[in-house]
Order: C-alpha cells, then sequence, then structure tokens
C-alpha cells in the first residue's frame, strides 16, 4: 500500500467517523456540535496524514530503520493531533466538547488504517523475494 492508498484510506474512514457521528451529534448540540465533529475528524486526518509521511518515505528495508520511520511517524501523528486540537479547542468559537469527542474518536479509527499501512510497507517483498 502506497501512500496515496493510505490518504484515500484515511480520508473514507474521516468520513465514516463523521457520517455516523452525525445523529448523534445533532441529537446532543446541533449544527454546532456537528461543525466541532467535523473539525475533529479533519484535524485527525490531517495528523494522520503527517504522521504517514515519514513512514511512506523510507527507503531503506532494514527493520532498525523501518522502526525509526514508524516512531518519527506516531510522534508527528501525536504532535500535529495536539498542537490542531487544543489550537482549534481554544482559538475558534466551536463548541470545543464534541470537537475534542470527534478528534479522539477519529483519531482512534484512524491509527488503525495507518497500523495497517505500517504492516503493508513493512511485509513488502523486497527484490530478492520476488
Amino acid at each position: 500500500m502506497r501512500y496515496p492508498a493510505f490518504l484515500i484510506g484515511s480520508g473514507s474512514t474521516a468520513i465514516a467517523v463523521l457520517l455516523l457521528g452525525w445523529l448523534p451529534a445533532s441529537s446532543w448540540g446541533g449544527q454546532p456540535a456537528i461543525h466541532g465533529l467535523a473539525v475533529g475528524c479533519l484535524i485527525s486526518f490531517t495528523a494522520s496524514a503527517i504522521g504517514g509521511l515519514p513512514i511512506a518515505r523510507t527507503k531503506d528495508t532494514s527493520p532498525g530503520a523501518q522502526l525509526n520511520a514508524v516512531l518519527f511517524g506516531m510522534v508527528l501523528r501525536s504532535f500535529a493531533a495536539l498542537l490542531l486540537g487544543v489550537t482549534a479547542a481554544l482559538k475558534t468559537d466551536l463548541d470545543p466538547t464534541p470537537l475534542l469527542v470527534g478528534l479522539a474518536i477519529s483519531y482512534l479509527a484512524l491509527l488503525l488504517v495507518e497500523v495497517f499501512f505500517v504492516y503493508a510497507l513493512m511485509h513488502r517483498p523486497t527484490i530478492s523475494e520476488t
């Protein structure tokens, strides 16, 4: 699985979380809660895309280099989600509760997509195996 496929999977998952949370958010807080949920999903998608970059760009197939890329991606993803989430919660007029709930739920869902992405990249066949 390459990076564009990862982005498609991440985007589809973020949209699925948004659609699944639409009804609960609308009954919870109306239109402002839906906006918060949407921004939370967008932040998680952005953080996931940023975190996937080092994993996708690693050319070295040694286990140490791949592990370093995964760890660096995890740090980037966590930092991006934290920075963007806190900024959106404190600096916008959105209700912070649905925003942070949407961010947390979509972050966990997108983490599964990233795990599959890392697994696919680490188990790709090398030249000698084909």
